[in-house]
């Protein structure tokens, strides 16, 4: 349904938009492009839904334990949703870059091909392959960028969740010691803290 309604809307854009827009870049953006959105979509709503799910129901647990130490808890949640929030608003404009130059390359691939007489004629097999060469190395170096920053994200969440557990167990040991909370009601904080981590991460 995706794909008929992009269509759809494509046919009623004005005369002059098809003069702007190479067509093969429209036919590889209803495509390539709208079979890439669905599958994140459907994949994304999945992991997400679980993930929610998982999380409100492990915090719902660990506010019973202790609210006040499960506050400490809630605070490096929201830093590490916020930075995986940063992360996957850097990642989308890559992946947007990377589609944007993949339907260029396409389009060179076609206009050569349908002129492929005149290239030779003109003997610009050279220029021609050079210019796809270098839509081709765009790509790639958005797909590095890409890795890259999959990378960075993965250190940086890595980081947060271990700073995240030494504080919780930070303040959960002052609590021990203070009597207001036992040594098995922090472990299971612990270990059930650990679990809302790695799902926030997913949401994110």
């Amino acid at each position: 349904r995706l794909r008929s309604r992009l269509f759809a809307a494509l046919l009623a854009k004005p005369a002059h938009f098809f003069d702007a827009h190479e067509s093969s870049t429209l036919s590889s953006r209803l495509s390539s492009d709208v079979g890439k959105i669905s599958d994140v979509v459907s994949f994304n709503v999945n992991v997400i839904a679980r993930q929610s799910i998982q999380a409100v129901v492990a915090l719902a647990w660990l506010v019973r334990i202790h609210a006040q130490l499960s506050l400490v808890l809630v605070s490096g949640l929201l830093l590490t949703f916020a930075a995986n929030q940063l992360y996957s608003h850097a990642n989308r404009e890559l992946s947007r870059s990377t589609q944007t130059e993949v339907a260029r390359a396409a389009t060179v691939a076609t206009e050569d091909f349908r002129l492929i007489r005149t290239i030779k004629v003109y003997s610009t097999e050279a220029r021609e392959a050079a210019r796809y060469d270098a839509s081709c190395q765009r790509i790639e170096d958005l797909q590095d960028a890409q890795g890259r920053l999959y990378g960075s994200a993965r250190v940086v969440n890595g980081a947060l969740a271990l700073l995240l557990s030494v504080l919780v167990l930070a303040r959960g040991a002052h609590l021990c010691a203070a009597g207001a909370l036992s040594a098995q009601q922090l472990t299971t904080f612990v270990l059930s803290s650990a679990t809302i981590t790695g799902a926030t991460i997913g949401i994110g």
